[in-house]
């Protein structure tokens, strides 16, 4: 038996962001079946520069955001790569 919940709300969901590998607790998360996702933090991304973007796609990838949270390549050509330069 699957629960559909209406909204879920990830409290200190900067958690997610510590690892762009596809933890146990982010699965888990992504997993959940609801109609409306929401995240609270204080602190969306850490201090170092170089991995302020990439902190955000396991948060967007619970939000099931489609174009960059599920999508590696959308992510790769429309956030990545035009901040490297």
């Amino acid at each position: 038996m699957q629960v559909h919940w209406f909204r879920i709300i990830l409290d200190e969901g900067h958690t997610l962001g510590s690892s762009l590998s596809l933890t146990n607790k982010l699965q888990m998360a992504i997993s959940l079946v609801a109609s409306n996702r929401w995240i609270l933090t204080g602190t969306p991304t850490p201090n170092t520069p170089n991995s302020q973007l990439t902190h955000l796609q396991p948060l967007l990838r619970f939000l099931h955001e489609e174009a960059y949270g599920l999508n590696q390549k959308s992510w790769d050509a429309g956030v990545l790569r035009p901040f490297e330069a």
